[in-house]
């Protein structure tokens, strides 16, 4: 059965090598955020999340999630981190190796529309507090500017993007039946004025 212990210095956190394949394969895999820009602060609290692994002693082998260990201080989990241990009876190296995989293909399930990135600021401006913007982000909103910055992406893009959502929602939507337009199209021709 699973238990749960606190990364601390006593014990060494390494790759699980069941999951080395999986693990490469996210830490090469083209990124729309530079993980650099990111607040320091936002990374501090993606990096404690919860992962799961294999104990053996003193030592910890990781399985999932694999992309945490992308943003680790020093290529160990903060001290803290809940490390989710189990026996090396209790899994197999085929359950690993899947989880895994399954823990970096996640990622591809999150990944964000390129051209809708205004709409992504817009809604977390709407929909995060305050306070965790400020907390989180360092700044009250996260700016067009910030956003530009760790996507790489030009600021203009944004207000484009924003330019055509609006000029899609001013658009009146025509709801005719195919009735209606067969009849449209049937009707005598009358030059307009």
């Amino acid at each position: 059965m699973a238990r749960i212990e606190r990364a601390r210095a006593s014990i060494r956190v390494e790759l699980h090598p069941a999951a080395k394949a999986a693990y490469t394969w996210i830490r090469d895999l083209p990124r729309w955020v530079n993980l650099p820009e990111v607040p320091a602060s936002l990374r501090a609290q993606l990096a404690v999340q919860p992962i799961e692994g294999v104990m053996n002693q003193a030592q910890f082998r990781l399985y999932a999630p694999l992309w945490q260990a992308l943003i680790w201080p020093e290529h160990q989990p903060p001290a803290g981190t809940l490390l989710i241990c189990m026996e090396e009876t209790e899994i197999t190296e085929t359950e690993v190796e899947r989880s895994a995989w399954v823990s970096v293909l996640g990622s591809l399930l999150q990944a964000v529309e390129p051209r809708s990135i205004s709409e992504v600021r817009d809604r977390l401006s709407e929909s995060m507090p305050i306070r965790l913007h400020k907390e989180l982000l360092g700044s009250r909103t996260l700016s067009d500017v910030t956003l530009s910055r760790w996507t790489g992406g030009a600021r203009s893009t944004l207000s484009t993007q924003r330019k055509q959502k609006r000029s899609r929602a001013a658009q009146p939507e025509v709801s005719k039946s195919p009735r209606d337009i067969l009849a449209e199209l049937n009707a005598e021709w009358q030059p307009s004025d």
